[in-house]
């Protein structure tokens, strides 16, 4: 959180707000920001949001991707109300690195009602691509069509407050706290990530009507994944490179070495540290 305040008041964001979902994480946030970043104590979360029960075989990293995704998807609860009031809302993880003012850099087209971030790792699988498939039994019909893209990142995006905006976040709410699991909760079992992203894109069939949603994915090489980074851009270093000053966030959600991953991301796009990134493999052990 520490990281995430510092580059908000860097790149001189005047508009952010940190959610937080206890007392002790305010405390934490007013004295990294100074007060200069406004922090808000969400109101009691329902039970399904909170951190769910552990298991035995579960690692350290499998504990806290379940952590977080618990988290990450009270967020669906909580941001309703801003959204009902007639807010737009540009929505941040906390493993977001951000490198320029996203509401100066021209980069929020702001024409659907969800902006993404894709977690796809070339232009073909963030943006979409026709995958046949091959049934020799069907003889000269053998061949299917299918469109294939990679789900939205539900760690960043700007949601404006449209009709179809609020039913997206009441249905993933719901299904996240267990009301379309007969009171389960998310107690590790979905993604919110899977989650946003059936709602946004199955569609109306029988007993089944879809949200009549619009979507669009931001430039992948401004909104940049850790996999786009560290998968395809760290090979290419005259590619990296040029992205220094155009580059908006980096979002670190494919890896569990957050922190040393963020900081060396912030040496070098701010720092222009060249060596930066040397140490850091593909995967996260």
């Amino acid at each position: 959180m520490e990281m995430w305040i510092k580059q908000v008041i860097n790149v001189g964001i005047t508009n952010a707000l940190v959610i937080c979902l206890d007392s002790s994480t305010e405390a934490a946030c007013n004295a990294a920001s100074a007060n200069q970043v406004a922090c808000y104590l969400a109101p009691n979360l329902p039970a399904a949001f909170g951190p769910p029960q552990g298991s035995a075989n579960e690692s350290p990293n499998q504990r806290a991707a379940s952590v977080i995704d618990s988290l990450n998807g009270a967020k669906f609860y909580v941001l309703r109300d801003a959204l009902a009031l007639g807010y737009s809302v540009l929505v941040s993880d906390l493993d977001v690195t951000i490198l320029r003012n996203p509401f100066s850099s021209g980069e929020l087209v702001r024409d659907c009602d969800i902006e993404a971030m894709s977690v796809g790792h070339d232009e073909a699988t963030a943006y979409g691509y026709n995958d046949v498939t091959d049934d020799p039994t069907m003889g000269w019909a053998r061949y299917a069509h299918t469109m294939r893209v990679f789900a939205m990142d539900s760690g960043f995006f700007l949601v404006r407050p449209t009709a179809p905006a609020l039913e997206l976040f009441d249905r993933v709410a719901a299904r996240l706290g267990g009301a379309a699991r007969g009171g389960s909760g998310i107690s590790g079992l979905v993604s919110p990530l899977v989650v946003f992203n059936e709602e946004m894109f199955y569609p109306s069939r029988p007993e089944y009507k879809g949200v009549f949603i619009s979507r669009r994915v931001l430039d992948i090489h401004r909104f940049i994944n850790s996999k786009v980074l560290f998968g395809n851009l760290k090979r290419d270093y005259g590619r990296l490179q040029s992205l220094v000053g155009s580059a908006v966030v980096v979002h670190v959600n494919y890896h569990v070495d957050k922190l040393t991953r963020l900081s060396a991301i912030t040496s070098f796009f701010m720092d222009r540290e060249r060596s930066a990134f040397d140490a850091l493999s593909l995967a996260s052990s």
